[in-house]
Parts: C-alpha cells; structure tokens; sequence
C-alpha cells in the first residue's frame, strides 16, 4: 500500500556548473519536508517560498528536474501544475524508486532585477524506499517534524535514519539506522577527473559498503576517482550526467580467493544486485569462469581461474561502469531464490521466529530495491529453512535418537514409534517420566484427551492428553503424532 506522504529534500542558494555535458551542483543550503502525495504544485511552491525566506509579491520560483535521454545527455523538464508535479513524484517513487531525482529550484526578481543566485535541488524520496548518499557538510538543518498534517504520519527520522559524521567535510547518510539526531548538511559538489588543468577536489570521500551507490542521470550517485591536493587518490561520491559510472569494490577485488564457483556466482551475482545493473556469463568451464556487463560497450567484466580443488580467483576485474540504468527493470534475473536465501537464513536462528515469503518479499524490495515474486520467496524461504535447521525428512529421521536421549535423561519416559510395512512413519507416542511421576502423586484421577491437526509440510494430527491440578491448570501427560484422526488412530494412543 503506498504511503499518504512522502519526503522531499529541499537545497537552495546554489549554482549549477556545466562541464561536458554534464552538470554539478555546487554549494547551497538545505532541508528537509515532509508533503502529501496528493500535494498541488501551488502548495509545493508555497512551502518552497517559506524555506527560502522569499515574498511571492517580490520573486517568482522556477521548477526544473532532469531525466535522462541518453548515454551521456540528460534532458531537463519543467514543473509547471499539478500534473506536472504528480508525475515528479511518480518518476520518484516508482519508476526510480531507489533513487534520487533533484528537482533545480531558483528565484527570479519580479522586478525585473535579475536572477537572484537562489538556484537549488529539491531530492524527493519514497518513504517507503530507503536509499543510501553521500552529501558535502554545510550549515543547513534537517527539520525532523515538519509535516503536511501537524506531524502526523510520516516522519523524517523514518526516511533520514542515520547520519555519519566521516570529518569536519563530509557526512554519510545511511537510511540502515534509526536517528534523531539534527546535522548539518548540504548537496554534494561534483568534481569530475579531467586533464584540463582544473584544481582536482580536496574533498575526502568514503564509499558506503551497505549500499553501492550508482546514477544514470543527474538524479543518481557515482564514484569518480580524483587526485587531492596531497597527491592521494580518492572517491568521490556525487550527481551527475547521463552515464552510471561507478568504481566500487563490493567485495570483489584481484586476487580474492573464493571457496568455489558458486560462491564467486553468489558474491557478483549479489554486487549487481545491490549496484542495480546486470551482467551475462561469457565463459564458464571446469577452470575458468568470466562475465561482463550485459550492456555493450559499458567495461564492467571480471575473470577468474580455478587455483585449487575447487577454490577459484579473481585475476582480472574492471569495476568502471558507463551503462545506462533506464534499462533495468525493478525485476533482476539475478535475485534468486538461492541467492536471496543466503541474505535471509539469519532470520531462522530462533525457533520461535515467524517469517513467511511477503516479509522475504518486502525487505528485498526495501533493502535492494529490487521486486522478486512470491514463488521465489517462498523457495528461498524453504532453502533458508532447510540450510539453518534441517529437512523434515531429516528430522523424522533421527526421531529414535531423539527417544533415545529421552529416555536417558529422563528416567521413567515412555516413546513409542510405529512404521508401517514400508518402514514409513505412521505413529509417535511420548510421555516424560517426570509428567509421569507428578500425575501419580499430586493430580486429580482424571485424564481429557483431545487433538489439533498440523500444518507443516507432512501435516498429520497432534494428540494430547492432560489433567488438572489442584488449582485447575492443565497438566500435560502424553503426546502423540498420527496421521489422521480416525479411530485407528485413537485407538492405538
């Protein structure tokens, strides 16, 4: 169900910089709303008026935000009314529902004055999609409370979950963790690499591991690598063109060593995924193993070699991609259920914890941003369950050791298996010798029997007989699994 509100981002008081087709934003302030779904675009211009101190009489405000057309040109759209602004939303919210698209807001004098250099993002999010960023520290507020209906509803620390302090120059953003601490933050500068001469950035970047970043327009994130000023090389994380380039490690690296062919399978096929861009098998034998990006002519590849008995390693590994991201669909052929059971096996640890196939589905939709269907989940669910605890044909069948200890550290229990003429299962019975004892000395003579049909994967019938105590609580004395409930089966408890 989609949410009534939705976060939106607002930076001003900065400049655009246009280098080779490609545009940063520079400087600015900014801070954070909360506005309704259905918000008009006279309500979103009234709310912008208010964040930037400016009277309607004296300035009139200009909405823009850019889409991509191509590999490296990005086309900028006006927002104009209510469709306009309804279709902003939708593009953020569904079409790049793990991204970020800035809307450029600016100022004019209505006096004829000129423009009056209040040239912004507005970053609209889903509330219900999280998504990881890299901003430039400066001295502007997130307002954690502010919201379309008297704070109720969303709430900013809900979609600002967390925000990492790296130095005195940058901040992290990281929507993984809850927060309510207010930072000071801004938009990111973008400094492209180039050989123009032009003072590389001074600006120390480090990249998000939870969350590779990845843009295909100036609504994205990519990692470009520059040279500071004290002649190290580092990440830079920012907006940008048309382009996804991006140059993460995300655990793979040359010379990395994997256990087996699946594993490295697992681990690339996992990086995509969270990249959000695909990949295709160019060659895959007994001794070796590449694959590349599935758009042509983006670099992304990696080659490996097996070094062992079956431990293969990574010898060759381009991680620059220049594909476009418009062409991937929210359903990547890379979320398996094999591979999703990997991320989600953790959750069967405890015994008691429920966890079907829709939550399997929503936390892959919310942690990757990617759609897998219920079928999927459901076999990833069942691989999970049986990685972490076993099989039921497993289990049935160390049911006489498990009768065994039974009735070794517990003196006077009673088990009991019954199979049938082809050694199958058909019937168990269990009485522990301490229920035993304490029905003999201290409950009443009377005992209730009674049954309740199973839902596991074999299904059958559980029996049950119990007493009461003094003070009318149940006793329980005896179990018993059957197949039905028929009279066989009654008869034979």
């Amino acid at each position: 169900m989609q949410m009534d509100t939705v976060g939106i981002l607002v930076c001003y008081n900065g400049n655009w910089v246009k280098k080779d087709n490609i545009e940063s934003y520079e400087g600015g302030e900014a801070k954070g709303i909360i506005v309704s779904r259905n918000v008009t675009f006279s309500e979103l211009v009234e709310r912008i008026y208010k964040i930037m101190d400016a009277e309607p009489t004296k300035y009139s405000v200009t909405l823009k935000y850019s889409v991509p057309v191509s590999a490296s040109v990005s086309k900028q759209i006006r927002v104009e009314d209510n469709d306009d602004v309804q279709y902003f939303l939708k593009y953020n919210t569904d079409v790049m529902a793990s991204k970020v698209t800035p809307l450029v807001a600016s100022l004019k004098n209505i006096e004829g004055h000129g423009i009056e250099g209040c040239n912004g993002i507005v970053s609209v999010e889903s509330s219900n999609a999280p998504a990881t960023f890299v901003v430039e520290r400066r001295n502007v507020a997130i307002s954690h409370n502010e919201t379309e209906n008297g704070g109720n509803g969303f709430n900013w620390s809900d979609w600002v979950e967390e925000v990492h302090f790296e130095s005195g120059e940058n901040i992290v953003a990281d929507f993984n963790q809850p927060s309510n601490e207010e930072e000071p933050y801004s938009a990111p500068i973008l400094h492209p690499h180039e050989d123009s001469g032009a003072e590389p950035s001074t600006v120390q970047c480090r990249q998000v591991q939870s969350e590779p970043p990845r843009q295909s327009s100036s609504s994205e994130m990519h990692t470009i690598r520059v040279d500071s000023k004290h002649g190290e090389s580092v990440e830079y994380i920012g907006y940008g063109g048309g382009l996804s380039c991006i140059n993460w490690e995300a655990n793979l690296k040359v010379g990395r060593v994997y256990p087996n062919k699946i594993a490295l399978l697992k681990t690339i096929s996992l990086a995509a995924i969270r990249g959000h861009f695909r990949f295709r098998t160019v060659q895959s034998g007994k001794r070796r193993f590449c694959v590349r990006c599935w758009q042509v002519p983006c670099p992304w590849k990696l080659r490996a070699y097996k070094v062992g008995l079956h431990e293969f390693k990574v010898v060759k590994y381009d991680p620059l991609h220049e594909c476009d991201l418009r062409f991937v669909s929210s359903h990547h052929p890379q979320a398996t259920a094999e591979l999703v059971s990997d991320c989600v096996k953790w959750r069967f640890q405890d015994a008691r914890s429920i966890y079907t196939a829709a939550d399997i589905k929503t936390d892959v939709k919310k942690k990757f941003g990617v759609s897998i269907s219920y079928s999927t989940a459901w076999r990833s669910r069942e691989l999970a369950f049986k990685t972490m605890r076993g099989s039921a044909e497993e289990s049935y069948s160390l049911l006489p050791s498990y009768c065994y200890e039974l009735e070794r550290t517990n003196p006077g229990t009673l088990t009991y298996i019954e199979t049938d003429a082809a050694d199958h299962f058909l019937y168990f019975f269990m009485s522990i010798g301490a229920c035993i004892r304490g029905f003999k000395s201290s409950m009443r003579p009377v005992i209730a029997v009674d049954a309740t049909h199973l839902k596991c994967k074999y299904k059958g019938v559980l029996f049950v007989a119990t007493a009461f105590d003094g003070n009318r609580n149940i006793y329980p004395v005896a179990f018993g699994i059957g197949d039905l409930e028929t009279d066989a089966a009654w008869e034979w408890f």
